[in-house]
């Protein structure tokens, strides 16, 4: 297992008022993701970089009762308990602050009148947990093109058709917890998990222009209408 930078030493996090990097390459040959700052990592097990990108898909010559083709669904509910810990953590470190984590409270949002408190509500249950963030943001790392559908040529009219349906959009959310649930399998380490997931734009601000690089980040994406609601 190795993360390092262009310079083979361990990578400086992305600039503070850098939300997300993009995936430059993803090698499911030699076991190794890329991002666009020169920062990589390299599996130990190439082949739980193989499951995390293969998403969940049933091809049509696939009858009732056979078995079906191996996908990142299972690796996917490791990486969303991952996500959750290491955010929940870090809103920990924080001391716990009122209303920072819970989604009941996040109701509340518009008769509320502590504005910062509820903006911070939002970061986790109405934010980075909603699939329409990963999905968001699985096209927004260039993630997307590095997925491999069993069966199905990339760019392809059956490739834009899936991408398109309802499973498609689910697919890209179980990615990037894949992606997670992947790089803290072969790491274990949290710390090099931390990194992969800022790259991602993923992680709970450390100091105030991280906090206002997110606050922008989720403001543009309520401001589309792609979060702040419940997802069925």
């Amino acid at each position: 297992m190795a993360l390092t930078n262009g310079n083979g030493v361990w990578p400086a996090p992305l600039i503070d008022d850098t939300h997300h990097a993009q995936v430059q390459n993803v090698d499911i040959r030699t076991g190794t993701i890329a991002f666009d700052n020169g920062v990589k990592y390299q599996f130990r097990k190439p082949e739980l970089l193989r499951m995390a990108v293969t998403v969940k898909y049933t091809p049509p010559d696939v009858a009732p009762g056979d078995p079906m083709p191996i996908n990142n669904i299972c690796i996917a509910r490791t990486g969303d308990g991952f996500l959750s810990a290491i955010l929940g953590k870090g809103w920990a470190r924080q001391g716990f602050p009122h209303g920072m984590w819970n989604q009941r409270s996040a109701l509340h949002l518009i008769t509320s009148t502590n504005k910062v408190e509820d903006e911070y509500k939002i970061w986790y249950e109405f934010g980075m947990n909603m699939n329409s963030y990963q999905t968001y943001y699985c096209d927004a790392t260039e993630l997307t093109p590095f997925l491999y559908v069993l069966g199905v040529r990339p760019g392809s009219i059956a490739a834009m058709e899936f991408w398109a349906s309802w499973e498609g959009r689910k697919a890209k959310a179980t990615s990037i917890e894949a992606i997670i649930g992947a790089v803290e399998l072969d790491s274990d380490s949290e710390a090099v998990t931390k990194v992969v997931m800022r790259h991602m734009g993923f992680y709970w601000p450390e100091n105030p222009y991280q906090a206002n690089t997110m606050q922008a980040a989720i403001g543009t994406l309520r401001g589309l209408g792609i979060i702040g609601k419940r997802e069925e």
